[in-house]
């Protein structure tokens, strides 16, 4: 059989047959055909929403609507793969893929539980947040932010309580080390005079030139005046 890059194959390999094309000569899956997938990472949420899923054998958790199950049958010639080599050719296939409805049912059901871990994950990082903030401002106002605990800065979980001053810095190309000054709203409503404890080595960087950085975060959070002192609990 000579190979075709326009015919479809289902390419064998670790005992699994998938649907696929040649693309310059290595097999390409055909992922349009294919049902959408969340990682094993998320199979607590999922069975916290009791969403209908099934394990596959590479771990991924195959997302489909049960109100909609429809497969398609499809023979075509088998090429048995090692990685992304064709190492040999044998016989044909008959499998089932999903149908277009079924597909578009599972891609709407996989959008939906989608909404819902995000929903999910965002509660239980805004409690983290207030935790971590409780826990370890100095000053109830504020806390200093460093890369590591980027889980808890998404602005959409900061925009609602909190007020992010960033003082991030370049190291090279794209690569940023992101640190700055998370602000609790509420302990700074109504009051013209604020003190903001700050890691001792970065107090030169809140400050500013002549002040020119603290005179900007008073203007943004709108108070006259802010003080800053060293944070001595703060640790590197």
């Amino acid at each position: 059989m000579e190979l075709n890059s326009q015919q479809v194959y289902w390419f064998y390999e670790n005992g699994r047959y998938t649907l696929g094309k040649l693309s310059a000569g290595y097999p390409c899956t055909i992922f349009e055909k294919q049902l959408p997938s969340f990682s094993r990472s998320d199979e607590e949420d999922l069975q916290t929403l009791q969403a209908n899923y099934q394990v596959d054998e590479d771990g991924t958790l195959t997302i489909f609507n049960p109100a909609v199950v429809e497969w398609e049958e499809i023979t075509a010639p088998i090429l048995k793969k090692s990685g992304f080599h064709i190492i040999g050719e044998f016989g044909m296939h008959t499998g089932k893929i999903p149908s277009d409805r079924m597909l578009k049912a599972a891609h709407d059901y996989y959008r939906k539980l989608g909404k819902q871990i995000y929903e999910i994950n965002l509660s239980l990082e805004k409690e983290e947040l207030k935790s971590v903030f409780k826990r370890t401002s100095a000053d109830g106002i504020c806390i200093w932010w460093e890369q590591e605990d980027w889980t808890y800065l998404r602005p959409s979980n900061l925009d609602d309580d909190y007020i992010f001053i960033d003082f991030s810095l370049p190291l090279h190309y794209d690569v940023w080390s992101v640190r700055g000054l998370i602000i609790l709203k509420s302990a700074i409503q109504g009051k013209s005079v604020i003190t903001l404890k700050v890691p001792k080595c970065f107090i030169g960087q809140v400050i500013g030139k002549g002040g020119c950085n603290v005179k900007k975060i008073a203007k943004e959070l709108g108070v006259r005046y802010i003080n800053v002192e060293p944070n001595t609990e703060y640790r590197l």
